[in-house]
């Protein structure tokens, strides 16, 4: 079982660990680590997305940023995404090679499999620029059923349209581009 650590409203640890499927069901607030692997590619901006395996507790068969994890314990937010990249992507990288973005804090309600799907949580926003080809990438099977790269446009066209094969918060997209295409990193 996955023991997550409850966080205060603003974010501190608050020392009591939950589990994830009490997290989930009750709303408790907790940590994520997400991390948006780029690059350029023919004159533009392109994104690395997962689509989540058929059976997934949450949001199945949906497009979704390239890694993303939650915190157990009393990981920080970098070591967690250096483990969550190895354990989904097989990619291994140093803490010191994610750029850090942001914190963004959400709050949402779903209904999945008939029951209620109720996540808050406070996540780090990563970018990881890499150009890796997708075929080559080995991903954890359990949780992941393919990788492909998509035009950073085309993927914020289709989260601002509601796209229901997509789950990526259409907000924290648009903050991660106009980050990376700001920075020109």
């Amino acid at each position: 079982m996955e023991y997550l650590m409850e966080l205060s409203e603003d974010g501190v640890p608050t020392g009591r660990l939950v589990s994830r499927e009490e997290a989930h069901a009750k709303g408790v607030l907790h940590g994520t680590s997400q991390i948006f692997i780029y690059r350029y590619k023919n004159d533009g901006l392109e994104i690395l997305l997962q689509r989540r395996v058929a059976d997934k507790d949450s949001f199945p068969n949906c497009l979704d940023i390239s890694c993303a994890g939650h915190i157990p314990g009393e990981m920080t937010y970098t070591q967690n995404a250096v483990k969550e990249l190895e354990e989904e992507l097989g990619i291994k990288v140093k803490e010191s090679d994610l750029q850090k973005l942001f914190f963004h804090k959400s709050e949402k309600k779903n209904i999945f499999y008939g029951k209620l799907f109720y996540d808050r949580q406070i996540s780090m926003v990563y970018a990881l620029k890499m150009d890796v080809n997708a075929d080559k990438i080995k991903f954890q099977k359990e949780e992941i059923s393919e990788v492909l790269w998509a035009k950073a446009e085309d993927i914020l066209e289709r989260t601002q349209s509601g796209a229901e094969d997509i789950c990526i918060d259409h907000e924290k997209l648009e903050r991660v581009i106009g980050y990376l295409k700001g920075k020109g990193i």
